[in-house]
Formats: structure tokens, sequence, C-alpha cells
């Protein structure tokens, strides 16, 4: 385990930290009062020096009762692993941000570099601590970019969610009774509910939130399909890391250890209202207000995740200032299974009008930019089965496969796939084809368009195309395949 609490002894970078604090801790021990270390540049690492070295591009700042002199070997600007380096060994060793050189002030790792960094260590496989949080806000806050970090606002920003992280740190700390609530309506002194749920609030009483431990997941009625009990919290972080590189909405949700249990904690989205609400209705006004992109989005991760619990109380609304709505797909524990639920995916909203509209170019251009090979090796990182993965990567396969078969029906001037479509089509293919063939992705598609193409005439014409390519086809699995677009109602 790294100084951070989270990042592997592999890491370049955390090598070189490594060792510059051994190097700054064992020479601090000495009766020496000035401690002269040179420092590479373009790595970031410092080797022990002596007075004969300097002073050229000497830095020079206090350390407990010592002086250290930082000695650079060449001039120019430091490099942004070299910045990052050496401020974290000195963070590391007790030296405050407020004290950093001002010479690293003046030529300082770029806000946007720095930001990156941050968030790839929220998205560590490993825990984050108090500790490690610490070290982050200190990072942010405390450094050259401090000022920038202090005008963030976005919520899923990593600045914005470590400073909320450390508050509720803080919080838990001072007084943990108060800090953490039971969620769930309570019955008696009991609270309902199948497994452990918390608020978790910072100083002012806000509500930051909702932490679930691994220990405590009590019950899980799909663990034979694959959803080991536990492993609840690497799901919903997962979600939220393949969300956010797609663009859909799901609340920042870490993996994190508090007060000794370890689970996943997920922001807490306020003001919001459970989308079965708007469904209630029955609202053909209300429902318009939903963004096209964001629901046609949500719905792609959602099948793209194996998501086996989407409904619409899962799905949170936020009414924005021009009446629109703003979704975010919550729980998303019971994602990447290791195979799909009686070979379908149900999710609530499809009845809706966004899922039975053309898709959006944009989440079009989203879905087709994934990197399913580099979304595996991930999944492989955070310690996912192969046969999960397998499953994840099949269907995010499919619907590239069919989105840009729908993108040459339009190019034609023909009528493209639907969400819904292409959805409801994935979701029924996963047990029948075999994982990993294109060729049997790409006959599925081509042979529902055809027969969907008939059926459009008459629902005669559509068992006459049917029955065509059942002929056609000599694999048993296919014709099953086939046979699944009538007796399933796909189309």
């Amino acid at each position: 385990m790294s100084w951070f609490g989270i990042r592997p002894r592999s890491d370049p970078l955390q090598q070189v930290v490594d060792k510059n604090q051994q190097l700054l801790k064992s020479e601090g021990r000495g009766r020496e009062k000035d401690l002269y270390f040179i420092f590479d540049e373009k790595t970031g690492e410092i080797k022990k020096g002596s007075a004969s070295d300097g002073p050229q591009g000497e830095v020079q700042l206090a350390w407990k009762d010592k002086t250290v002199h930082l000695i650079a070997k060449r001039d120019g600007n430091l490099s942004s692993l070299g910045q990052i380096a050496l401020k974290t060994s000195l963070i590391a060793v007790g030296v405050s941000g407020k004290d950093i050189p001002e010479a690293l002030r003046e030529t300082p790792i770029s806000p946007e570099e720095t930001f990156a960094y941050v968030q790839e260590i929220l998205e560590s496989p490993h825990p984050i601590d108090r500790k490690a949080a610490m070290r982050l806000y200190q990072l942010l806050y405390e450094g050259p970019i401090g000022e920038i970090s202090i005008q963030q606002t976005d919520p899923s920003h990593p600045a914005v969610i470590v400073k909320h992280l450390v508050e509720v740190f803080q919080s838990v700390a001072d007084n943990p009774k108060k800090a953490i609530q039971k969620t769930g309506i309570k019955v008696g002194e009991e609270f309902a509910g199948m497994n452990g749920s918390y608020y978790l609030k910072d100083l002012l009483g806000n509500t930051r939130f909702v932490f679930k431990p691994e220990a405590e997941e009590y019950w899980n009625p799909l663990s034979h399909l694959g959803y080991p009990l536990g492993g609840g919290a690497k799901r919903e972080q997962l979600a939220y890391i393949f969300a956010r590189r797609q663009g859909a909405n799901v609340p920042p949700t870490l993996y994190v250890e508090i007060e000794g249990k370890v689970g996943s904690l997920q922001a807490f989205v306020s003001n919001a209202t459970p989308a079965s609400y708007l469904n209630a209705s029955q609202n053909k006004k209300t429902l318009s207000r939903i963004s096209y992109p964001e629901l046609q989005n949500l719905a792609f991760l959602h099948g793209g995740s194996n998501n086996q619990d989407v409904h619409l109380g899962n799905v949170l609304a936020v009414e924005q200032s021009d009446g629109t709505y703003l979704l975010y797909g919550i729980d998303n524990g019971y994602s990447f299974g290791e195979r799909p639920l009686e070979n379908k995916v149900s999710i609530d909203y499809y009845h809706f009008p966004q899922m039975h509209a053309e898709i959006d170019p944009i989440v079009a251009r989203k879905i087709l930019s994934i990197n399913a090979q580099a979304d595996a090796e991930l999944m492989r990182r955070h310690g996912f089965s192969e046969v999960s993965i397998a499953w994840r990567t099949h269907s995010v396969l499919f619907q590239q496969e069919a989105i840009k078969k729908s993108q040459q029906l339009e190019a034609r001037g023909k009528r493209g796939l639907t969400p819904f479509e292409i959805l409801k089509l994935q979701s029924h293919s996963l047990p029948l084809l075999p994982i990993g063939s294109a060729g049997n992705r790409k006959f599925l598609i081509d042979s529902f368009v055809q027969i969907r193409e008939a059926h459009l005439i008459s629902k005669a014409n559509g068992h006459e195309a049917l029955t065509k390519l059942t002929a056609k086809t000599a694999d048993r699995q296919r014709q099953e395949a086939l046979g699944m677009l009538y007796t399933r109602s796909i189309i």
C-alpha cells in the first residue's frame, strides 16, 4: 500500500515518491541544520548532495528546525512528473503545501494535469481512507492551484469531491453518531431494508454521501447470477467510472474506508425526485422535458453494464431552471454480473418517448468511442471475473455494431434503429449468441433489420422473411435467435 493508501507499488511515480520520502526522513533525523539534496527535474527524484553541489538552481525551504537545499542540476521548468513527485513527497513528510518553495509556484503543474491525477486516485481499486483524503486535499488546496480548486462548483469535479470527502471525514471523527445516519424507513427500533446504507453529513449537517459497507450486504437475491455478496461496492464504483467516461450521469462513487468499514460512497443528489413520480402522471408533456440524449445515454450505460436493478426509483430527476430534468442513475450494485437475468435486462423506462426516437448523434459518438478492451483491463484491475468481463465486452460491442448499422440505414434514407430496439435486441441476444462472436452479433442485427422492414409492411411479410432466414440458417443457435425476434415481441 502506498503513502496515499491507494496506489500500487509498481507505479513509477509512487516509487519516486517513496524514495524521496525515505531519504528526507532518514536525513532529517541527523543533527545537521542544513540538508542538501540534488533534484532531478525530469524524474522528480532527489539524491543526497552536499554544499559543494550548489548553489546554481538552488531552492531553500524550512523543514522542522532545518534548512533544506534542493539543488537542480539543469535549468528550465520542472516536468509535471517532477513537480507532483516533489510536492507530494514534501507534504508526506510534514511540509505544508503553503511552505512549498516559491520557485515551484512559478512553474506550477497545470490544473488540468493535477485534476486528472486526483481523478485517477479517486477511481483506484484500493479504498480511500481519511489520511489519503487529506493528502489529496493538501495537493489540491494548499498547493499552487489552491485558488483554482476553490473556484470549482461542479459537484462531479474532483476538487469538489475531495473537499466534501474531507469535510465528512472530519465530521465523522468529531461526532460519528451525528455524522452517520441510517437510511430507510424506521419500523419500531429498526430500519426496513435489505442491506446497510447510511447518510454521511458534514459538520454543518448537510448530507453529502450515501455509504454502503461491504460487510453489511446481508441479502443478495441475484448472487447465483454472478453478483457475489459483498461485491456491490466495487460494482457501484465501476458503474460510475464507466458512466463518467461515457458522459452519462451517475453521482460520483468512490471506494472508501470509514470507521474501519470498507464500502461504496456515492455523492448525495439533493432536490431530486425519483423518475417514478414523473412516470406516474403519464403526462407526455412532463416526460418530454427529459433530455433525449441524456436518457438515451443512461439507457446504453444500463444495458452495457447488464444492470439488473433498473427501475424508476433508481433514476433520479432534478428539475433545472429551464424546466428540463437532469437524470442520475443510482444504486448500480447489480451491474456487471456473470450472466443476464432470464435472458434480459429489464429497464423500466423502455416506454418513454426518448427510447423510441432516433439515436441522438452525440450519444452515438459517445458509445462508438468506448474502448471495450481498455474497459476490460480496468475491470481486471478491479478484480472482476473473466466471465463478467466477457459479458460487458459483448454488450458494448453489440451496441456499437447496432449503432453503425443504424447509421448505414439512415445514410440510405431508411429508418434507423431506436435505443429501445437496440437494447431489447442486445438484452435478449446475450444468452443465445456465443459471447465474443462478431459474426453472430452482425448476423442477428442484420436479420432483425430485414424482418422489421418486412413486418412494417405486414405481419405476414414479416413471418415470411423470418421463415426464409431460418431456412438458410443451419446453426441451431442462430435459428433460436431468429425465433426470439417474434416470440419475445421485439418486432
